[in-house]
């Protein structure tokens, strides 16, 4: 079986989840990627970046454990692309962060660990995607979380990716992860989704040197990602 995600950037983290649910014992391949285009002047020109990621989602020589997920979706039209458009729209930005950013992340980031039985403490770090540098900041702080449990949104290094984001950002974490660690990823846009990750011993001998043979035509650097397996179990 194959499945395509798309129509929220919040799909990549959705996409991770439903291969991570799946009861079976098969192996799942889950690719993000986005291009967007801001137009010129305003935020999203400077916000935004391109990227991709991809898991290995199985049940030999894990990484990582999947221990819950959580998700809350709202019709929430924030950011848009019709068909036709070339950039992308958005809304107002107070109302975006205040009516659904720093709402629906802390709402299912609660619930996910609640299933768990787990408090804020318990986290290592929380991989999320970034509105602003702060706003990013404010949200880990509603959520109780010190500066060291809020893992870098890579905005000085990528911008913003979108779809691909919040993986980006898991495969910065597990980079730097040890095994016990305790991590929760969240996918924003139209709502949320949580995910719980524990990670495991086998961390210490997946890591390898990636390599990456990318034009960019500014000074961005390249984060190198892990060769990863994530478990069903």
């Amino acid at each position: 079986m194959t499945a395509e995600f798309g129509a929220e950037v919040k799909c990549g983290v959705t996409a991770l989840t439903s291969a991570l649910s799946k009861e079976d014992g098969d192996s799942a391949l889950v690719c993000a990627a986005d291009c967007r285009l801001g137009k010129a002047g305003g935020n999203n020109e400077s916000l935004f970046g391109d990227a991709a990621a991809a898991f290995v989602v199985g049940r030999d020589k894990v990484v990582a454990s999947f221990e819950g997920a959580y998700s809350v979706s709202v019709d929430f039209a924030d950011l848009r692309r019709s068909s036709g458009d070339q950039f992308v729209r958005s809304w107002e930005e107070r109302w975006i962060r205040e009516e659904g950013y720093t709402k629906f992340i802390p709402q299912a980031v609660g619930h996910v660990l609640g299933k768990a039985g787990l408090q804020p403490a318990a986290l290592t770090k929380a991989v999320f995607p970034p509105m602003s540098a702060r706003d990013h900041t404010a949200v880990g702080k509603s959520l109780g979380l010190k500066p060291n449990q809020i893992q870098d949104p890579l905005l000085q290094t990528v911008g913003n990716a979108g779809a691909a984001h919040p993986l980006l950002m898991l495969a910065a974490a597990l980079e730097e992860a040890k095994p016990g660690d305790t991590l929760v990823v969240i996918g924003y846009g139209g709502g949320a989704d949580a995910l719980l990750l524990r990670v495991t011993d086998a961390i210490k001998s997946s890591r390898t040197e990636a390599s990456f043979s990318a034009a960019w035509p500014t000074s961005r650097k390249w984060i190198p990602t892990p060769s990863t397996c994530l478990s069903k179990t």
